[in-house]
């Protein structure tokens, strides 16, 4: 199955085959779902910051905020590529963050951080494609929680944090649309578009021609 993505919903961009992108463009699409990202405040200084949606995840570098589920339906698959196995069992439908440089293999498991213990939100977990993802924040309301702060497998604190779903920031070429930076076919005889150094919202590319560059996701 391959999807056409689009930047803004404006200018074409790329066709992908992958099933992460599609379950991404999938969550994109639900209201309920927080799709660009979660403000995390009162836990520690590192920990605290804006969470950006990726697909099963929400990611501050390489900090992953996420939440695995206990039970799957029949016929459905999750995956732990992260944890070590007493970490994944016994944080089971509790939203985590953990650090995720430099690790997920058996060998190497990655660093659980955080914990969260009360007020986290509950969303249901969502199916695509046959991948059951319980990484659902809602997009609306705000949440007063309770998190397990963790260092070498042990609780050493816990904090009273806040989050809610930001909205996210404009950006400058968020209103380029594919005729702003498109090619006519008279191009042959003049210089693209993308050649304009007036025209900063435009980029090359080698298979699709002069485009609408993609502008980053950050929270307002």
């Amino acid at each position: 199955l391959c999807l056409t993505l689009f930047s803004l919903g404006h200018a074409e961009v790329a066709e992908v085959c992958d099933e992460q992108v599609l379950l991404q463009e999938h969550l994109r699409k639900s209201e309920s779902t927080c799709s660009v990202g979660v403000t995390m405040s009162g836990l520690t200084e590192k920990l605290d910051g804006d969470y950006m949606f990726s697909s099963t995840v929400y990611l501050k570098g390489d900090y992953q905020l996420t939440r695995f589920p206990s039970s799957v339906p029949t016929g459905k698959r999750t995956y732990n590529n992260y944890l070590s196995e007493h970490d994944y069992n016994t944080t089971l439908d509790k939203w985590i963050i953990f650090d995720g440089s430099g690790c997920g293999t058996p060998r190497d498991n990655c660093k659980l951080l955080a914990v969260c213990k009360s007020g986290c939100p509950d969303a249901p977990a969502q199916d695509f494609q046959g991948l059951w993802n319980a990484a659902v924040w809602p997009s609306g309301g705000s949440y007063k929680m309770t998190w397990d702060i963790m260092e070498s497998g042990k609780v050493v604190s816990h904090a009273q944090a806040s989050s809610s779903c930001c909205k996210r920031k404009s950006q400058p070429c968020d209103t380029c649309t594919s005729s702003t930076c498109s090619d006519s076919w008279l191009s042959f005889f003049a210089p693209s578009k993308c050649d304009d150094p007036t025209m900063t919202c435009c980029t090359s590319s080698p298979t699709r021609g002069c485009e609408c560059k993609l502008e980053p996701t950050v929270c307002a």
